[in-house]
């Protein structure tokens, strides 16, 4: 009878809980880093790569080393109409001296449908190395609503292999 009694008890929390967490109680959900309007520009994150071998089997090439870069945009769309963030820039730049070591101008344009969620991932590959030793962050220029706006990633450390 007393287990019975402990797995009721321990159920009904369970479900109470639940019901406050989707009823609109504090949530560790990030907050947003930039609103414009309607558009939410959750985050930008980066991984930076430095390849100084061949791919196994391989001779050395005269094209290595190669640095790259991963460039991941949070977006939401906040309204029940259509979207557009025009993406203008993205530079990788040098944490420490701001040397832009990567960039794409190629501007694209992102539609976020009603109320969608997404992450665009933008990839940067250069023959090279970085410069200096440090760490680098990803900066992007991108439009919404007829208003520009820069968010940065953080502060990464290169992956070298």
């Amino acid at each position: 009878m007393f287990k019975l009694f402990v797995l009721l008890t321990l159920s009904t929390s369970v479900l109470a809980c639940s019901r406050l967490i989707a009823n609109g109680s504090p949530s560790p959900l990030p907050t947003p880093v930039m609103l414009s309007t309607f558009v939410s520009i959750k985050r930008a994150s980066l991984v930076a790569r430095e390849e100084t071998l061949p791919p196994l089997g391989t001779n050395v090439k005269p094209d290595r080393p190669i640095h790259s870069a991963a460039v991941f945009i949070e977006l939401e769309n906040l309204q029940e109409a259509d979207s557009i963030v025009r993406i203008q820039k993205i530079e990788i730049k040098n944490s420490e001296n701001g040397r832009v070591e990567l960039l794409n101008q190629k501007p694209e344009e992102i539609l976020l449908r009603s109320l969608q969620s997404s992450v665009r991932d933008f990839h940067l590959t250069q023959a090279g190395t970085y410069s200096g030793v440090g760490k680098v962050k990803a900066v992007v220029t991108l439009q919404v609503n007829n208003k520009t706006q820069v968010i940065e990633s953080d502060a990464v450390e290169v992956q070298r292999y």
